[in-house]
Parts: C-alpha cells; sequence; structure tokens
C-alpha cells in the first residue's frame, strides 16, 4: 500500500493556514520515518481500510 508523507514548515511550531508544507518528511531520520509509516498501516489494517483512499494520520514527535 503506497504511503507518503508532508510535514508543516514553520518556525514557531503552530500549524496555520498558512504554513509552508514540505514532502517529503526532511527532519526525520529513516527510523522515525519507518516507525510512523509502520504506525500508520497498522491503523489502515485495524480499520479494514482497502481500495484508493485518501487517510490522513496526524502525528508527533517530541524530541
Amino acid at each position: 500500500m503506497p504511503t507518503g508523507s508532508k510535514e508543516n514548515f514553520d518556525p514557531v511550531g503552530i500549524h496555520t493556514v498558512d504554513s509552508i508544507v514540505v514532502s517529503p518528511v526532511q527532519t526525520l531520520s529513516d527510523r522515525e520515518y519507518q516507525m510512523l509509516r509502520d504506525a500508520a498501516l497498522k491503523i489502515i489494517r485495524a480499520l479494514k481500510i482497502e481500495g484508493g483512499v485518501k487517510l490522513n494520520i496526524d502525528a508527533t514527535f517530541n524530541f
């Protein structure tokens, strides 16, 4: 199942409608990205979602 990522880039760390969004994510290590991807796939499978569906799963890391 294809997955993608995007990241809000905002100097104060607050999401606003004026935020700049970059894709793919620039600030996560490969390990962190894979952890988020795996979690998203587990949620999709648990909900038994199939087919061409756009699903946004928001997650944050506390560094």
